[in-house]
Protein backbone atom coordinates (compact mmCIF):
# COMPACT_ATOMS: atom_id res chain seq x y z
CA UNK A 1 0.00 0.00 0.00
CA UNK A 2 1.09 3.43 -0.92
CA UNK A 3 0.81 5.83 2.20
CA UNK A 4 0.77 8.86 0.09
CA UNK A 5 -0.44 10.82 3.64
CA UNK A 6 3.80 11.13 4.24
CA UNK A 7 3.79 13.66 1.49
CA UNK A 8 2.49 15.89 4.03
CA UNK A 9 5.85 15.48 5.77
CA UNK A 10 7.72 16.91 2.61
CA UNK A 11 5.82 19.72 2.44
CA UNK A 12 6.12 20.80 5.86
CA UNK A 13 9.93 20.12 5.91
CA UNK A 14 10.83 21.97 2.39
CA UNK A 15 8.47 24.76 4.10
CA UNK A 16 10.61 24.88 7.21
CA UNK A 17 13.83 26.01 4.54
CA UNK A 18 13.02 29.15 3.40
CA UNK A 19 15.30 28.70 0.97
CA UNK A 20 13.42 26.25 -0.75
CA UNK A 21 9.67 27.37 0.30
CA UNK A 22 9.03 28.34 -2.69
CA UNK A 23 9.02 25.31 -4.36
CA UNK A 24 6.18 24.37 -2.82
CA UNK A 25 4.17 27.50 -3.21
CA UNK A 26 4.49 27.71 -6.68
CA UNK A 27 1.03 26.76 -7.25
CA UNK A 28 1.26 27.31 -11.39
CA UNK A 29 3.84 24.72 -11.05
CA UNK A 30 2.48 22.46 -8.83
CA UNK A 31 -0.89 22.51 -10.74
CA UNK A 32 1.16 21.92 -14.46
CA UNK A 33 2.68 19.12 -12.57
CA UNK A 34 -0.27 17.70 -11.91
CA UNK A 35 -2.01 18.07 -14.91
CA UNK A 36 0.96 16.94 -16.67
CA UNK A 37 0.33 13.22 -17.98
CA UNK A 38 4.32 12.02 -18.05
CA UNK A 39 4.76 9.23 -16.80
CA UNK A 40 6.54 8.09 -14.54
CA UNK A 41 10.26 7.03 -14.75
CA UNK A 42 13.27 5.13 -12.77
CA UNK A 43 16.48 6.40 -12.68
CA UNK A 44 17.77 4.70 -15.46
CA UNK A 45 14.79 6.52 -17.24
CA UNK A 46 12.90 3.32 -18.16
CA UNK A 47 9.18 3.41 -17.59
CA UNK A 48 7.93 3.05 -13.90
CA UNK A 49 4.68 1.61 -14.94
CA UNK A 50 1.02 2.34 -14.24
CA UNK A 51 0.58 2.12 -10.16
CA UNK A 52 4.03 4.53 -10.42
CA UNK A 53 1.95 7.03 -12.00
CA UNK A 54 -0.93 6.90 -9.66
CA UNK A 55 1.11 7.35 -6.98
CA UNK A 56 2.57 10.45 -8.73
CA UNK A 57 -0.30 11.91 -9.27
CA UNK A 58 -1.77 11.27 -5.76
CA UNK A 59 1.58 12.46 -4.45
CA UNK A 60 1.32 15.74 -6.13
CA UNK A 61 -2.03 16.35 -5.25
CA UNK A 62 -1.78 15.96 -1.54
CA UNK A 63 1.25 17.90 -1.28
CA UNK A 64 -1.09 20.53 -3.16
CA UNK A 65 -3.37 20.64 -0.49
CA UNK A 66 -1.17 20.29 2.25
CA UNK A 67 0.72 23.42 1.19
CA UNK A 68 -2.36 25.24 0.42
CA UNK A 69 -3.53 24.15 3.94
CA UNK A 70 -0.26 25.48 5.48
CA UNK A 71 0.40 28.96 3.48
CA UNK A 72 -3.51 29.72 4.27
CA UNK A 73 -3.08 28.73 7.92
CA UNK A 74 -0.01 31.05 7.47
CA UNK A 75 -2.07 34.31 6.55
CA UNK A 76 -5.34 33.58 8.27
CA UNK A 77 -7.16 32.60 11.45
CA UNK A 78 -8.41 29.40 12.47
CA UNK A 79 -11.83 31.27 11.40
CA UNK A 80 -11.37 31.12 7.91
CA UNK A 81 -10.17 27.53 7.70
CA UNK A 82 -13.26 26.44 9.72
CA UNK A 83 -16.45 28.87 8.46
CA UNK A 84 -17.92 26.11 6.44
CA UNK A 85 -17.45 23.27 8.87
CA UNK A 86 -20.61 22.54 11.19
CA UNK A 87 -20.48 24.09 14.87
CA UNK A 88 -20.80 21.03 16.55
CA UNK A 89 -18.01 19.21 14.20
CA UNK A 90 -15.57 22.15 15.32
CA UNK A 91 -16.86 21.65 18.92
CA UNK A 92 -15.91 17.77 19.06
CA UNK A 93 -12.61 17.79 16.55
CA UNK A 94 -11.20 20.74 18.97
CA UNK A 95 -10.82 23.00 16.01
CA UNK A 96 -8.37 22.62 13.57
CA UNK A 97 -6.62 18.90 14.20
CA UNK A 98 -3.80 19.55 10.70
CA UNK A 99 -1.07 20.11 12.92
CA UNK A 100 0.22 22.36 14.93
CA UNK A 101 -0.38 26.41 13.69
CA UNK A 102 2.08 27.96 11.24
CA UNK A 103 1.91 31.41 12.49
CA UNK A 104 4.91 32.52 14.24
CA UNK A 105 7.41 29.89 13.05
CA UNK A 106 11.13 30.43 12.92
CA UNK A 107 12.53 30.63 9.58
CA UNK A 108 15.94 31.01 9.37
CA UNK A 109 16.49 32.93 12.36
CA UNK A 110 13.37 35.57 11.59
CA UNK A 111 9.71 35.02 11.95
CA UNK A 112 7.96 34.65 9.00
CA UNK A 113 5.47 37.11 8.17
CA UNK A 114 2.77 35.93 5.40
CA UNK A 115 0.70 38.47 3.05
CA UNK A 116 -2.48 37.70 1.42
CA UNK A 117 -0.65 37.52 -1.39
CA UNK A 118 0.33 33.99 -1.76
CA UNK A 119 -3.14 33.46 -0.63
CA UNK A 120 -4.58 35.41 -3.54
CA UNK A 121 -2.28 33.67 -5.95
CA UNK A 122 -3.28 30.28 -4.64
CA UNK A 123 -7.26 31.38 -4.88
CA UNK A 124 -6.84 32.35 -8.93
CA UNK A 125 -4.44 28.96 -9.17
CA UNK A 126 -7.02 26.82 -8.21
CA UNK A 127 -10.36 28.61 -9.21
CA UNK A 128 -8.64 28.30 -12.90
CA UNK A 129 -7.25 24.94 -12.54
CA UNK A 130 -10.07 22.60 -10.20
CA UNK A 131 -12.58 22.11 -12.87
CA UNK A 132 -9.85 20.22 -14.81
CA UNK A 133 -8.60 17.86 -11.92
CA UNK A 134 -12.41 17.52 -11.11
CA UNK A 135 -12.68 16.36 -14.72
CA UNK A 136 -9.33 14.34 -14.83
CA UNK A 137 -9.38 12.77 -11.39
CA UNK A 138 -12.92 11.63 -11.49
CA UNK A 139 -12.69 8.06 -10.80
CA UNK A 140 -9.78 8.29 -8.08
CA UNK A 141 -11.52 8.26 -4.53
CA UNK A 142 -8.26 9.02 -3.40
CA UNK A 143 -7.07 12.10 -5.41
CA UNK A 144 -10.83 13.39 -5.20
CA UNK A 145 -10.52 13.95 -1.82
CA UNK A 146 -7.53 15.86 -1.49
CA UNK A 147 -9.32 18.03 -4.78
CA UNK A 148 -12.55 18.31 -2.11
CA UNK A 149 -10.34 19.97 0.66
CA UNK A 150 -9.11 22.99 -1.78
CA UNK A 151 -12.08 24.85 -2.46
CA UNK A 152 -12.49 25.78 0.82
CA UNK A 153 -8.92 27.91 0.59
CA UNK A 154 -10.44 30.42 -2.21
CA UNK A 155 -10.72 33.67 -1.24
CA UNK A 156 -14.60 34.85 -2.32
CA UNK A 157 -13.19 38.28 -3.55
CA UNK A 158 -11.00 36.18 -6.57
CA UNK A 159 -14.73 35.44 -7.38
CA UNK A 160 -15.15 39.27 -8.93
CA UNK A 161 -11.45 39.81 -9.84
CA UNK A 162 -10.88 40.57 -13.61
CA UNK A 163 -9.75 37.71 -15.68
Amino acid sequence: KIQVDLADFIVQSVRSMPEHQSVVTNWSAMLRAIGEDNVATTAQGTSAGGRADVAKQRVLVRMLATAARAEVGDVTDSSFLLRDVDADVVHAIGGISDGPPNKGRKTGGKVRVSTGIQHEKLSIALLRALPDLLIKFKSDAAVLESISSLPRYLIPTVFSLPQ
